[in-house]
């Protein structure tokens, strides 16, 4: 059978087209959706407790007079003569601290006040001689006598005044704070520091609420780093100066033991009369919103339900709790 062109044709186009539909569908693209894992939201719960809680009271005294004093040699080459002290050594006003050689020095005061001694036994001898009518003295060997009188008066004070840098004393009560081991050297520069004196009363303060639970004869421990110092409270007085310190009161300490502590402050941590009979709670259990309080509580199918609750005070971490919660409820936090 005799086959035509248009036949031929159109059966190359249909098996192209057929073959062009293979290859798309062949192609055809698989896409993969991946989803993030369920992170489940869990939750923290405790009991809400019925008991005493403990109360601490922690505040920082400061000191009421303190004066720190580093000494050094009033100049080059002294020698030290005596430093009889150790560091915590208590030292009260007009004592010694320390005292340089000055034999040279002691030698032209004696000479000095050898000088003016003599002078004035002159004035005295010739003023008796003119009484008794010896005309070998004059007013003018009088004068003369006088004059070196004043001359010796005037290099004597000099001299004195000079002496007083070869002594360090006290100038009120206080405490040998460190001492260097230049004391030691024998002879020191103006540079050489020796010794330091903390001055003060062993008196500090602190400004708190009057009901704050604290009691005059109350001894309690200050604390600067390693060292503790035992202090007594000795008087609590209206609080003055601006405004924020004449709304609470001052409350004095005395070192005890006749101390001094070196420290401008202390620290100072009281435990209290614990709060009894009470329900709380941990203070991070409890959201405040405005002036109002809440906290959530789980139910009996573990679901949070939110409750309104009154806080009578919150001490040391915990939430003391006067209404809105049960002994043996429990309360979550996420």
């Amino acid at each position: 059978m005799k086959v035509g062109r248009k036949t031929i044709f159109c059966a190359a186009l249909l098996t192209s087209l057929c073959l062009a539909g293979c290859d798309k569908k062949s192609s055809k693209t698989n896409y993969k959706i991946e989803i993030e894992p369920y992170d489940k939201v869990t939750y923290e719960t405790v009991d809400v407790m019925r008991g005493d809680v403990s109360q601490e009271l922690n505040f920082t005294l400061s000191a009421s007079v303190m004066e720190s004093v580093t000494y050094y040699p009033p100049k080059d080459d002294m020698k030290i003569k005596s430093f009889n002290y150790m560091e915590g050594d208590i030292v009260n006003e007009g004592d010694l601290l320390l005292e340089y050689d000055n034999d040279s020095l002691n030698d032209k005061i004696r000479e000095c006040q050898a000088t003016l001694e003599s002078s004035q036994l002159l004035v005295d001898h010739y003023t008796k001689l003119i009484e008794l009518g010896d005309e070998t003295c004059t007013q003018r060997d009088i004068d003369k006598a006088n004059d070196q009188i004043t001359v010796s008066a005037a290099y004597l004070e000099e001299l004195n005044a000079q002496k007083e840098m070869y002594n360090i004393s006290a100038k009120s009560r206080g405490i040998i704070s460190s001492v260097s081991n230049m004391v030691d050297y024998g002879t020191v520069s103006s540079n050489d520091q020796l010794f330091t004196v903390v001055y003060g009363d062993g008196m500090y303060y602190v400004y708190m609420d009057k009901d704050c639970g604290l009691k005059e004869g109350l001894e309690i421990e200050g604390k600067y780093a390693v060292r503790s110092y035992r202090l007594k409270l000795v008087d609590i007085e209206p609080g003055e100066g601006n405004q924020a310190d004449k709304n609470k009161y001052i409350f004095e300490y005395q070192a005890v033991n006749n101390e001094i502590p070196p420290y401008s402050t202390l620290e100072v941590c009281v435990n209290l009369e614990p709060i009894k009979n009470v329900i709380y709670v941990p203070e991070k259990n409890v959201y405040k919103v405005g002036e109002e309080y809440f906290v959530i509580v789980e139910d009996e199918n573990g679901l949070g339900v939110q409750r309104k609750v009154s806080v009578s005070d919150i001490v040391n971490g915990v939430a003391i709790i006067s209404e809105g919660l049960s002994e043996n409820e429990r309360i979550m936090i996420k």
